[in-house]
């Protein structure tokens, strides 16, 4: 496949305005996602807002000569009162061909050199800071052209390459952890709105059951409730003991009902011993 023969950053661009052409999406963002692109910087690409889908490094470029070289660093770095400065400088001095095969190398750059060039002139601040704390952060430092142009030689003269190694590799180490860290936590908000919608629903089943069957004992409730008095007449019955016994109990009924006794206070079972007699 076309993706195989990506080597730096300038074919990857060549090859992401080829897939663009072509429609192809999903390719291009399976390349950014391997080559640790910002996903802003891949949208805006597909979008058509973005020139390039990467940016390209001069680190992963190779040149064949130290003056095309600078001329893209100036260029991206685009400052004329000190870049372009030191790159001058560092141009002429590239006339000494040993000179040139250092600053040909790829981790090289002239942005690193400005940094390299910063750093020592802020460490000149920091030790003048020790000696006049009362000046708090107000320290202003003034370095000569020479110092300037002796520590950009400095740079260039240094082997830090396994550094420079070590530290991009650390710095792409740490944007896959970042990013694999707003993978989970965007995949864990997605699984937890699941169980939440689900849970939800669950709940609000369990209420609809409740409410169901409360309805259902208060009607049964409603409809097995006795009434006050109740006289039931007896059924035939082919025994006639069994019918004898519900007489007894109808009439047993009736007579409870109408709370018929003596006023004298004999009981029932009294009274009719005494009409009998």
């Amino acid at each position: 496949m076309i993706e195989g023969m990506i080597k730096n950053r300038q074919d990857l661009n060549q090859v992401a305005e080829h897939l663009r052409a072509r429609g192809e999406t999903e390719r291009i963002k399976k390349l950014a996602y391997e080559w640790l692109l910002p996903e802003k910087n891949v949208d805006d690409f597909i979008a058509g807002k973005r020139f390039r889908l990467a940016d390209e490094d001069v680190e992963e470029k190779e040149y064949a000569a130290i003056n095309e070289k600078l001329a893209d660093e100036m260029a991206m770095l685009f400052d004329g009162a000190f870049a372009d400065v030191i790159g001058i400088y560092v141009s002429k001095k590239c006339l000494d061909e040993c000179y040139a095969m250092l600053a040909l190398q790829p981790h090289k750059s002239l942005r690193k050199c400005l940094d390299y060039v910063l750093e020592k002139a802020y460490k000149i601040a920091e030790k003048r800071r020790e000696k006049q704390p009362e000046a708090g952060n107000r320290i202003g430092v003034s370095v000569s052209n020479e110092t300037v142009y002796q520590w950009v030689d400095e740079y260039y003269a240094l082997d830090d390459k396994k550094e420079e190694a070590e530290k991009k590799e650390k710095a792409r180490q740490d944007f896959i952890q970042k990013r694999k860290s707003r993978e989970d936590s965007a995949r864990r908000a997605v699984q937890n709105a699941k169980k939440s919608k689900k849970r939800t629903g669950s709940a609000g089943k369990s209420d609809s059951a409740k409410a169901s069957g409360a309805a259902t004992v208060t009607a049964v409730a409603a409809e097995t409730e006795a009434p006050e008095m109740h006289i039931t007449e007896a059924e035939p019955a082919g025994n006639g003991s069994a019918a004898q016994k519900s007489e007894e109990s109808k009439q047993m009924d009736i007579f409870d009902y109408m709370n018929l006794t003596d006023t004298s206070g004999n009981s029932e079972d009294e009274w009719e011993g005494d009409v009998s007699a």
